[in-house]
């Protein structure tokens, strides 16, 4: 048996550091060449995370209604039925040079509280898919009775009718469904003040999770696929839904529970004032004031599902303490440990216009940029090493070494692939190396390396090829389509036209 031994090229090649290693080995086996890739601090929309621009229902010039309920519970009051306006592909284009990704709409169907949707309405939403995926985003979902100011919701009977006639619409756009807030309940459809009695206001039952509410969920799991995720608004009510008493949280989610289909691994969830106060605007509330019961929950069941919300106005929601933009809530040391620590994916751009805004503030603060770049996931590549030849029809070995520095990781599946494209005609060969990446990638804050042997097709033209890196969406209508692949997060591998990391690597495929 003979041997060879490392050594290192110090070769710069379009900012990719480049060096071969042999450590003692077979003689018969190929050497390996390795390149470097360095870091990128851009932030680009890659699909299904970031910032998020909120397409909300017009807001009335005159609202005679009360702030999400009335004293005397007159509901009546509340009789505005707009629609939303409809989505614009000029705007959706804007919205992705400004590195985002994801558009949340909220639908506002008060008009359909005693009635069904109408084919008008539905053609409506179908209106909206089309734009977002000619835009190359996708949507997160919410459907409410009731908007600016609160108000009414709907029946049961009328909101499991509804669900029944979106169901088809959600079905035949689901590539361009990012996932689903729960909606259709209370205040804004965030599951409190319901007009009907759905969530138990003024009973025994207010706040938990009412036979209603689980027959609700049931019908929107259902209407969706089973690889896309529902959020709910608040954990204590997911931990009843899944069987829980007095507000106990039930065991977090394992990797070999995970994105199995399951009801248990199909429900995320959706916080809706982040930095409103310690509680963060009631979602951590228990009857045992321990503050720390849920956030503990949501440190480990996060890395398996989507975390989303918007940061809401520090400290506003707690009665009788003033508005406070300086609060340390909202700091950027407590932010980014908490966003970090709960793995969130997408935050809605709440309120950013105001001039005490949060989202203004960590733009003056320092921490805006990072935090635009971090939301979800942020894979980057550290090392590649692949031989510089292969023989077709036999196995290709190769290594990738990559690192996650987002707060999260993916919470819908997508491919792996290395490709081969051939450098005369440009042919592309396609390798698969997972159909699902989310358990195989690395999670926030790690590194890891992926091994490769991918059988390479005997029919493969020998030649020589470039090699890159695709993750695209699975879904037939997107897999070809660069802005809905991933960009890894380093300088020069990323190619707009056709959504490959080009790893920098040449390979001679013999006959």
């Amino acid at each position: 048996m003979k041997t060879k031994f490392a050594w290192l090229i110090a070769l710069l090649l379009g900012g990719v550091s480049c060096f071969a290693t042999i450590s003692p080995i077979l003689e018969s086996t190929p050497a390996l060449i390795g390149f470097e890739y360095p870091k990128s601090l851009e932030n680009f929309p890659n699909p299904e995370r970031g910032f998020a621009f909120e397409n909300d229902v017009a807001w009335p010039t005159q609202t005679p209604w009360a702030f999400c309920t009335d004293p005397t519970n007159d509901f009546s009051k509340y009789n505005y039925i707009a629609w939303n306006d409809p989505l614009k592909l000029e705007f959706l284009q804007q919205e992705r040079a400004q590195g985002r990704s994801v558009v949340v709409s909220r639908y506002h169907i008060a008009d359909f509280r005693n009635r069904d949707l109408t084919s008008a309405y539905l053609e409506f939403l179908q209106h909206d898919f089309d734009t977002a995926r000619q835009a190359g985003v996708k949507l997160t979902l919410r459907f409410a009775y009731n908007y600016p100011n609160g108000g009414p919701d709907a029946p049961l009977s009328i909101i499991l009718r509804h669900i029944k006639q979106l169901q088809p619409i959600f079905q035949k756009n689901i590539d361009v469904i990012a996932y689903l807030t729960a909606g259709f309940v209370g205040c804004w459809g965030e599951w409190h003040h319901s007009s009907n009695g759905l969530n138990g206001e003024g009973t025994p039952l207010e706040g938990h999770t009412t036979a209603a509410e689980k027959q609700i969920i049931d019908g929107l799991l259902e209407a969706l696929p089973i690889d896309r995720m529902v959020v709910m608004r608040f954990p204590r009510q997911k931990f009843e839904y899944f069987g829980s008493t007095d507000f106990l949280p039930i065991a977090p989610l394992t990797a070999t529970q995970a994105f199995n289909g399951s009801k248990r691994s199909r429900i995320g969830h959706e916080e809706d004032c982040f930095v409103c106060s310690e509680s963060h605007g009631g979602s951590y509330f228990n009857p045992r004031n321990d503050l720390s019961e849920i956030p503990r929950f949501l440190e480990q069941e996060n890395l398996f599902v989507v975390q989303e919300g918007e940061p809401g106005s520090p400290e506003t929601i707690e009665p009788g303490v003033p508005g406070n933009p300086n609060s340390p809530l909202a700091s950027c040391q407590t932010v980014l440990q908490e966003l970090s620590s709960k793995f969130w994916s997408v935050m809605g751009l709440f309120d950013i216009g105001s001039p005490t805004s949060v989202i203004d503030r960590w733009k003056k603060d320092g921490c805006h940029d990072e935090i635009a770049r971090r939301l979800g996931y942020r894979y980057r590549l550290l090392k590649t090493e692949f031989p510089l030849q292969a023989t077709r029809g036999k196995t290709l070995i190769g290594k990738l070494t990559m690192t996650n520095d987002g707060f999260a990781n993916m919470y819908n599946s997508r491919m792996l692939e290395l490709v081969l494209r051939e450098q005369v005609t440009g042919k592309v060969t396609r390798l698969k190396i997972f159909d699902d990446a989310r358990l195989k990638m690395p999670f926030p804050g790690t590194t890891k390396t992926i091994d490769l042997n991918l059988n390479l097709p005997a029919t493969l033209e020998p030649g020589k090829y470039d090699l890159l890196l695709a993750l695209p969406d699975p879904m037939p209508s997107l897999h070809d389509r660069p802005e809905y692949a991933i960009q890894l997060a380093n300088t020069n591998v990323w190619e707009a036209k056709t959504g490959f990391n080009n790893l920098g690597h040449k390979l001679e495929v013999q006959p």
